[in-house]
């Protein structure tokens, strides 16, 4: 877990719920072939920890609760803020979520990560 975003709760919290996936489901697999995570791990096994561990902590009912409650063209910046600080995950994490649920089209995925990546003026 040498990710750098665990220096933040809301990393941790991922990297916990992603590391779960692999002792839930992966065991037998890492075993036989004494298999650590990281780079080099199977790309379809570390697709699947990340979808399990925003499935876990961004769960879809809570997410389309939260999503409902905007209205018009959004969500905005400040609505995935809010969403994120809500369930204590991550901005670019919630982002990706919301697009994966089909809440969010691609272009408004790339606008809000356009945005959560300026820093503030």
């Amino acid at each position: 877990m040498n990710n750098d975003t665990n220096q933040y709760e809301s990393g941790r919290r991922f990297s916990f719920a992603h590391e779960l996936c692999h002792l839930l489901h992966d065991r037998s697999y890492g075993v036989e072939l004494a298999m650590a995570t990281g780079p080099w791990a199977p790309r379809d096994l570390e697709k699947r920890a990340n979808a399990f561990a925003a499935m876990f902590i961004m769960p879809t009912d809570l997410v389309r609760t939260l999503f409902g409650e905007v209205t018009n063209d959004r969500p905005n910046i400040q609505d995935v803020l809010d969403m994120a600080a809500t369930m204590k995950t991550s901005i670019i994490g919630l982002i990706d979520h919301l697009h994966n649920l089909g809440l969010i089209d691609d272009a408004k995925r790339e606008r809000l990560r356009e945005t959560a990546a300026t820093p503030s003026r």
